[in-house]
């Protein structure tokens, strides 16, 4: 799913800018730090290119990992 973040940058303690540049620099998402219409119009003409949208979802399947969350969730649901 093509992600577009709007970081907060007004945060002292959460560098949300640095997180979602490093997506952005993967691939995986597009990054709106100079809050302008012509930099957002420019974005979601992006996303409408089919093949921006399918470079995007495979960037982002690329990154995926194992956290254990899964396997984590399924051991406490046979505790409850």
């Amino acid at each position: 799913l093509p992600t577009l973040f709007i970081p907060n940058l007004d945060t002292g303690m959460d560098d949300q800018l640095a997180r979602v540049k490093a997506g952005e620099a993967d691939g995986a998402c597009k990054v709106l730090s100079e809050q302008a219409e012509s930099t957002f119009r420019e974005i979601l003409k992006a996303f409408i290119d089919p093949r921006i949208r399918e470079s995007m979802m495979q960037n982002c399947k690329s990154l995926e990992t194992e956290s254990g969350a899964v396997e984590a969730a399924k051991s406490l649901l046979t505790v409850l």
